[in-house]
């Protein structure tokens, strides 16, 4: 559904006036990250970025989609893969014979850039915190560990408030060893 969101106006802007895509495309992803109807906080950008990118050049969204899945495997947290497809995307986009789009995803990726650090500075610092710290967790964690997603909060180490991780068969296989 975010994708849409700059699908849809991308689209428009080639069929009623040919040229302004790029301006359409920015528009779509600024509008989404700091719409005006949830006080300028929106969502962070990602998914409408990559509607934007697959309107203005889809072949360059399906090479930023590999780096995404390359990136994820690598890193198994998917804001940070998602923020290197972001940034890739001008150099794909240029790599690929697009040079048309390349301002517009520079400032696309400008835009989902800024959405990241407005919303780290007025109400996710508790997540860019434990992200610095190392305490967040990657997607497969739970498998990893073969933890079935019970959720439960802990204090972080450092003292501040608490934030949640999950937990499950881990902590009932510890309280079975130690009965045993």
């Amino acid at each position: 559904l975010d994708a849409a969101k700059a699908v849809i106006p991308v689209l428009a802007a080639r069929a009623l006036w040919p040229g302004t895509e790029g301006i359409a495309a920015v528009a779509a992803v600024a509008g989404h990250c700091f719409t005006p109807w949830l006080a300028f906080k929106g969502g962070k950008g990602f998914a409408s970025a990559a509607g934007a990118l697959g309107a203005l050049a889809w072949p360059a969204m399906l090479v930023c989609a590999a780096i995404w899945g390359v990136t994820l495997y690598l890193s198994r947290i998917s804001s940070v893969s998602s923020l290197v497809s972001v940034i890739a995307a001008p150099v794909v986009a240029w790599g690929l014979g697009y040079p048309q789009v390349i301002p517009p995803l520079i400032a696309i990726a400008a835009v989902v850039i800024t959405a990241g650090l407005v919303a780290g500075a007025f109400g996710e610092t508790e997540l860019l915190r434990r992200r610095a710290h190392q305490h967040h967790d990657r997607l497969g964690d739970d498998l990893d560990r073969g933890n079935i997603g019970e959720v439960a909060h802990v204090p972080l180490e450092d003292g501040g408030a608490s934030s949640t991780h999950r937990q499950g068969r881990r902590k009932q296989q510890t309280n079975t060893e130690s009965h045993k």
